[in-house]
């Protein structure tokens, strides 16, 4: 990207095969990479989970229409930070996704909240009737 590097990650069933510490390692390894490799610029990663997810009991699953609007809006969105980090469509109970709260999960600071993306995204005015 102009601004710097996009790193798109999709995400099936929120990697829950994998550990916490794992992702958290292996995201900031790709980072520390881009850090040696360029002394200016940003990098975002986006994560998206393309699966519904169980969330206070409740089946949450956005329709594609929403999916594919918010995802566009996140590959165009321009971190203000030297690192972002950007969960879409994980289980959580306010602004950031629950693995944000995993005790193993040391990468917070760089977390936006999805809201974030949503602000970004183009406002619909209603039609006239």
């Amino acid at each position: 990207m102009p601004w710097g590097w996009l790193v798109l990650e999709v995400d099936e069933m929120q990697h829950s095969q994998y550990s916490v510490r794992y992702e958290v390692d292996r995201m900031a390894a790709i980072y520390e990479e881009f850090a040696r490799k360029h002394e200016e610029g940003r990098m975002h990663i986006v994560r998206y989970n393309p699966d519904p997810w169980r969330q206070n009991g409740a089946i949450m699953k956005p329709s594609t229409e929403d999916r594919e609007a918010l995802l566009r809006a996140a590959l165009l969105f321009v971190p203000d930070t030297r690192f972002a980090i950007t969960f879409l469509y994980y289980r959580g109970g306010n602004d950031l996704p629950d693995i944000v709260e995993h005790p193993d999960f040391t990468l917070k600071e760089h977390v936006l909240p999805q809201r974030r993306i949503e602000d970004a995204l183009p406002k619909v005015s209603p039609q006239a009737t």
